[in-house]
């Protein structure tokens, strides 16, 4: 995450305990998926690059009690790292 916040702005990037709230998903339940729930852009999400491809990406689906399975691919030149963090923290 060190290495990862000039490219996104920041000074210093780290977990939030407000994370959960932010993005209406339970604590520990932190998942991509939750974009959806990122309406007033607070959050960033950034997907790391590696994870593209065949291989399908093990995501919990809004809860930590289940596990989904997606794939998704990579179009852009831009480096990324799979990362939830709150935009409030500098």
């Amino acid at each position: 995450m060190k290495e990862l916040a000039p490219y996104l702005g920041a000074k210093e990037l780290r977990m939030s305990d407000k994370l959960g709230e932010t993005l209406g998903v339970p604590a520990g339940s932190a998942t991509p998926l939750a974009a959806i729930n990122n309406t007033d852009h607070a959050v960033i999400i950034v997907l790391d690059k590696s994870l593209a491809g065949d291989k399908p990406v093990l995501v919990h689906p809004l809860v930590n009690t289940a596990t989904t399975a997606i794939k998704f691919e990579y179009e852009s030149s831009t480096a990324l790292l799979l990362l939830l963090c709150c935009s409030d923290v500098t």
